[in-house]
């Protein structure tokens, strides 16, 4: 019996602490009358009773980590339901087997077409494609067919009938016989990212006022001509008499004006196969092909006819003249360069003697002929005697107006020519294989004259060209050259042009292992190159170098605004800062400010000049 009794009262016992272990485990342990009934009823030790605390106490943190992960695991679904229901974007899947097609519903403010009509239908969306991009689409679906990933984008036709663009990812998903079952993935509406695009070429390829092409793209396009010596053409180089006396006179917005309406002139009298572009203030060059010796003087006689109404100036109308120069293709040169030249010389022989008809390239072609050859023989020495050297430009914090760092810039001082652009004198080291050798000494002269220890917090901005970012040996002399002058990385950025980025991949791995000895990495010059925002996105960089063509022209043209916004925005979005080339004027200054651009260069602040001069300004 008494055996009995005890398992009872043991029995009891566990029965009770698992009552109170199910019902009172928030109040009873901390209550000491409890504690005392609880000894009471159950007749056990204490023992027992830490034990269950201790169990207790472990369910709590079970139960405390539970509401935890349910609440991650909301805010979660919370992520992804927005993501599903974003209306730039979608999810979507296709089920081969069932010929489904399921898409989240960012799909149908994309499309404008329901869901419900694409459920009947699993491949309608391949169906709404553009025609010309049709074979894009069709081979990222047969990629995912055949098991392999895919990203591509295409157009595709909207309900409404209007041209949109998407940017498709897609998996494949594969089954236990590893058979593809199912295909996944997300796409993106990218119209606008397009449309910025396509305007961003537009700007880098033409002039902001006339529309004309630009230097760079007159130069891309003289470049493919001179491929073709038997295709011969005119090359006119125009420039307008008197001009400063028009903007001084009349105002720059009535000078603007003058420029439009030349190049409006212009355009009327060009076939669809020649070119037209403002390479200056008032400068245009016009390159007009085919021509016998009877069509040239008849297109000499046409383009000097623009000129014979009068120009429209406020409220009054006003005759305008213009100088003409003309070289010839072949017959004066094959060098782009020299035949601007020797057309730019003939142009000032017009303008001397007032000729109106222009004047065609004769005796300057001897001396522009020799003075290439000259610089072709002595750039091979430049390095060795000491000809090259420094100048640099200030970037300034445009809130407090104080100089953030200079910009390294090379000059040619040349014993008979004086200084020599690198426009004048890069072209001719290409050809003979010099620019590695000139980048580095560059490199290594600016690091040897900008010590760490005498510039403070400045930094120092160096143009590296694709040639030595290239080069198998760059990374190994970079770091001689940092260990060499004990060189902070943090304070040195390389300017990188936007060509660079036409091989991406590549690019991409080159500019990682810099960033990764701690140097900034700028795009120089953003809108005038490789101006893909996709391509972008992917390229690790610090700082987008805005050119100096959109600061011109931004305060007196809408579409130039819009696009300078956009290019702060996209520096927001990839977390870099700004640097606005070739501000010249403090209302330039402000918009910059208001749009939250903090850093620019330019001659409001000062041009390129020794660093001899910028050592004493900043009492260094």
């Amino acid at each position: 019996m008494e055996n009995v009794s005890s398992i009872k009262k043991s029995f009891f016992s566990w029965l009770t602490m698992l009552i109170l272990f199910a019902f009172g485990q928030h109040f009873y342990f901390q209550n000491y009358l409890f504690s005392s009934i609880l000894f009471l009823l159950t007749g056990s030790s204490y023992i027992p009773y830490k034990l269950l605390t201790r169990q207790l106490n472990t369910v709590e943190d079970i139960l405390f980590d539970y509401r935890k992960n349910k609440q991650a695991l909301l805010v979660k679904e919370k992520e992804l339901q927005t993501l599903f229901d974003n209306n730039h974007a979608y999810l979507w899947t296709i089920d081969l087997n069932q010929q489904t097609f399921i898409a989240s519903s960012g799909f149908e403010s994309i499309f404008g077409y329901g869901r419900d009509m694409f459920l009947k239908n699993y491949e309608l969306w391949l169906e709404r494609t553009y025609p010309e991009d049709y074979p894009i689409a069709l081979n990222h679906y047969l990629q995912l067919k055949k098991g392999h990933s895919s990203n591509q984008t295409w157009r595709f036709i909207h309900k409404n009938g209007s041209i949109r663009w998407i940017d498709a990812w897609g998996k494949p998903i594969f089954n236990s016989s590893n058979e593809v079952t199912q295909l996944t993935g997300v796409a993106y509406d990218i119209t606008d990212r397009k449309k910025l695009e396509k305007q961003l070429k537009y700007q880098a390829d033409h002039d902001f006022l006339t529309g004309l092409a630009n230097r760079k793209y007159l130069y891309s396009s003289l470049n493919k001509k001179i491929n073709f010596p038997d295709t011969p053409f005119a090359l006119f180089f125009i420039d307008i008499d008197r001009f400063k006396f028009i903007n001084d006179s009349f105002g720059h917005t009535a000078g603007d004006q003058i420029l439009i309406d030349v190049a409006d002139r212009i355009q009327t009298v060009l076939s669809s196969n020649d070119l037209a572009a403002r390479v200056g203030g008032d400068e245009f060059i016009l390159v007009v092909n085919h021509l016998t010796t009877d069509e040239l003087t008849e297109t000499i006689q046409t383009i000097s006819d623009l000129f014979n109404d009068p120009f429209d100036l406020e409220k009054e109308s006003r005759y305008v003249t213009a100088s003409i120069g003309i070289s010839l293709f072949p017959y004066h040169d094959t060098s782009i360069e020299s035949l601007i030249r020797q057309a730019d010389h003939a142009m000032y022989q017009a303008k001397k003697t007032g000729v109106s008809l222009g004047v065609i390239a004769q005796y300057q072609t001897v001396e522009m002929k020799d003075r290439d050859h000259i610089i072709e023989k002595d750039i091979q020495y430049a390095i060795k005697e000491k000809q090259f050297h420094l100048y640099f430009q200030p970037i300034v914090n445009l809130k407090t107006n104080e100089i953030s760092g200079l910009e390294a810039l090379i000059r040619w001082e040349h014993p008979d020519f004086g200084i020599i652009s690198p426009q004048s004198f890069i072209p001719q080291a290409e050809k003979q294989g010099l620019i590695y050798s000139i980048g580095m000494w560059v490199l290594e002269e600016s690091f040897c004259l900008f010590s760490p220890h005498s510039f403070n917090d400045l930094h120092l901005s160096v143009n590296i060209s694709p040639i030595q970012l290239t080069n198998e040996k760059f990374l190994v002399d970079l770091d001689d050259l940092l260990n060499k002058y004990d060189i902070i990385p943090s304070k040195i950025i390389f300017e990188i042009t936007e060509g660079f980025m036409e091989n991406p991949n590549e690019a991409k791995k080159i500019l990682a292992a810099i960033r990764e000895k701690g140097i900034q990495i700028a795009i120089d010059d953003f809108g005038t190159g490789y101006s893909s925002l996709s391509v972008l996105s992917n390229i690790p960089f610090d700082i987008l170098k805005m050119d100096l063509l959109f600061v011109k022209n931004m305060i007196r043209n809408q579409a130039t605004q819009q696009l300078v916004k956009s290019i702060m925005q996209l520096a927001h979005t990839q977390n870099a800062k700004v640097i606005a080339e070739g501000i010249e004027s403090s209302e330039q200054a402000d918009f910059l400010l208001d749009i939250n651009c903090l850093y620019g260069q330019g001659y409001l602040y000062g041009k390129p000049l020794p660093l001899k001069y910028w050592k004493e300004k900043l009492h260094l």
